[in-house]
């Protein structure tokens, strides 16, 4: 498990996958992104667009998650430095709950869409 084998590069992947999904949302609500990895930032759009996101900033601390999208990435080959599994545990129940909140989201948008007919 990538967890067990590398947890350097799980905490990049949960960090990145947490960031994506508060992008999608403010994109989904028309905000302009500029090139970041800060996770308590974009928390905070996500929240000034809907109070429910504030919810998440009690499962992981965003800005450790901040600090996996260069800490582990880009190390020197000399640095043994890892996340500690409190820190891998934090990340995963963090992106777990930005992934539901966002599809929840995004399952409210489609709800109130029409979706495409098949009829000719």
């Amino acid at each position: 498990m990538l967890v067990e084998d590398s947890p350097d590069i799980a905490a990049f992947h949960l960090q990145q996958a947490i960031e994506k999904y508060l992008k999608a949302f403010l994109t989904l609500h028309g905000q302009v992104l500029r090139k970041s990895h800060d996770v308590s930032a974009l928390l905070l759009g996500c929240i000034a667009v809907d109070g429910s996101f504030a919810s998440l900033a009690s499962v992981g601390d965003p800005s450790e998650m901040t600090a996996f999208a260069t800490k582990y990435r880009y190390r020197n080959d000399e640095e043994q430095e890892f996340p500690a599994s409190d820190e891998i545990a934090s990340a995963q129940s963090l992106s777990v709950q930005t992934q539901v909140v966002v599809e929840d989201k995004f399952a409210d948008l489609c709800a109130c869409c029409p979706g495409p007919t098949t009829d000719g």
